[in-house]
Protein backbone atom coordinates (compact mmCIF):
# COMPACT_ATOMS: atom_id res chain seq x y z
CA UNK A 1 0.00 0.00 0.00
CA UNK A 2 1.20 3.43 -0.94
CA UNK A 3 2.08 6.38 2.16
CA UNK A 4 0.85 9.31 1.97
CA UNK A 5 1.83 12.14 3.74
CA UNK A 6 0.05 14.19 6.06
CA UNK A 7 -0.21 17.61 3.92
CA UNK A 8 -1.69 15.45 1.35
CA UNK A 9 -4.56 13.46 3.60
CA UNK A 10 -5.19 17.09 5.17
CA UNK A 11 -5.67 18.52 2.16
CA UNK A 12 -7.58 16.02 0.54
CA UNK A 13 -10.28 15.88 3.64
CA UNK A 14 -10.72 19.27 3.50
CA UNK A 15 -11.11 19.66 -0.06
CA UNK A 16 -14.37 17.14 0.45
CA UNK A 17 -15.49 19.18 3.42
CA UNK A 18 -16.06 21.98 1.61
CA UNK A 19 -17.92 20.29 -0.60
CA UNK A 20 -15.33 20.44 -3.92
CA UNK A 21 -17.18 17.47 -5.14
CA UNK A 22 -17.39 13.48 -5.19
CA UNK A 23 -14.32 11.37 -4.24
CA UNK A 24 -13.62 10.00 -7.14
CA UNK A 25 -12.69 13.56 -8.19
CA UNK A 26 -11.42 14.43 -5.93
CA UNK A 27 -8.74 11.71 -6.18
CA UNK A 28 -8.10 12.33 -9.61
CA UNK A 29 -7.25 16.05 -8.69
CA UNK A 30 -4.74 14.48 -5.94
CA UNK A 31 -3.73 11.54 -7.77
CA UNK A 32 -5.24 9.17 -5.04
CA UNK A 33 -5.42 5.65 -6.53
CA UNK A 34 -8.54 4.38 -4.94
CA UNK A 35 -11.32 6.82 -4.09
CA UNK A 36 -11.95 4.75 -1.02
CA UNK A 37 -8.87 6.17 0.71
CA UNK A 38 -10.45 9.27 1.18
CA UNK A 39 -13.23 8.00 2.32
CA UNK A 40 -11.75 6.41 5.29
CA UNK A 41 -9.27 9.45 6.05
CA UNK A 42 -12.60 11.45 5.36
CA UNK A 43 -14.18 8.74 8.54
CA UNK A 44 -10.67 9.23 10.41
CA UNK A 45 -10.66 12.69 10.47
CA UNK A 46 -14.22 13.61 11.61
CA UNK A 47 -13.57 10.55 14.22
CA UNK A 48 -10.15 11.77 15.22
CA UNK A 49 -9.42 15.13 13.83
CA UNK A 50 -6.06 15.81 11.78
CA UNK A 51 -3.69 13.95 13.97
CA UNK A 52 -5.70 10.86 12.96
CA UNK A 53 -4.49 11.37 9.42
CA UNK A 54 -0.62 10.68 10.86
CA UNK A 55 1.09 7.48 10.64
CA UNK A 56 0.76 5.38 13.63
CA UNK A 57 4.37 5.28 14.15
CA UNK A 58 4.46 9.22 14.22
CA UNK A 59 1.49 9.01 16.52
CA UNK A 60 2.89 7.05 19.04
CA UNK A 61 6.28 9.14 19.10
CA UNK A 62 4.07 12.20 19.74
CA UNK A 63 2.14 9.97 22.54
CA UNK A 64 5.69 9.08 24.15
CA UNK A 65 7.10 12.47 23.77
CA UNK A 66 4.07 14.52 25.76
CA UNK A 67 3.93 11.55 28.27
CA UNK A 68 7.77 12.32 29.54
CA UNK A 69 6.87 16.20 30.09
Amino acid sequence: MAKYPFDLKLNTVLDYEQGLSSYQFIADKHHIKTPSLIKDWVHTYRTFGSIGLHRIRKIQFMIQNLSSI
